[in-house]
């Protein structure tokens, strides 16, 4: 097993384990005790516990280069702004992940630091925000997972949405 095959962050009692391009995250009630909690759906753009549901997707692959953008879902948004207490109240719209002329040969891309030095890579949230990860582009999803790093605060980073046929 490599380091592209298994990937994992705890964050707020949860553990996500991220292994073969699937997300598993499972409850930690002490450090050693871990329950299942089960395998996040498709169509999800998650920030640490907050579900922002998939907008707007851009993809394009030519000449090796990936182009990719990502929106969080404008009416979940809405939403959540409503709710008491939000964590993302100072938001003015959904976030949004960002890759530009990123080189791409079919392969996992392992998002780190020299990663992030070289390539126009962020996710935006009233600012640009880095973050780690990994990213997969397969025939039917697009998958991100790592952590995002907002005013100071590392947050697990989940996003997973299906490819339509164009």
């Amino acid at each position: 097993m490599t380091a592209l095959d298994l990937l994992y962050s705890v964050y707020d009692n949860y553990l996500f384990v991220i292994q073969s391009g699937l997300c598993y995250y499972f409850c930690i009630t002490n450090y050693d005790h871990f329950r299942f909690e089960g395998r996040l759906s498709m169509n999800t753009f998650k920030i640490g516990n907050t579900e922002f549901g998939i907008g707007k997707i851009s993809l394009s692959i030519e000449n090796d280069l990936l182009t990719l953008e990502i929106n969080g879902n404008d009416d979940v948004f809405d939403d959540l702004m409503k709710t008491d207490n939000c964590e993302w109240s100072w938001a003015l719209y959904p976030p949004r992940i960002y890759f530009r002329s990123v080189p791409y040969k079919g392969e996992k891309i392992v998002i780190d630091s020299d990663f992030l030095a070289h390539y126009d890579t962020a996710l935006y949230m009233m600012e640009h925000n880095d973050f780690t990860g990994i990213l997969e582009v397969t025939d039917s999803s697009i998958e991100i997972h790592g952590l995002v790093y907002i005013i100071g605060k590392a947050s697990a980073l989940t996003i997973v949405a299906e490819r339509h046929a164009s």
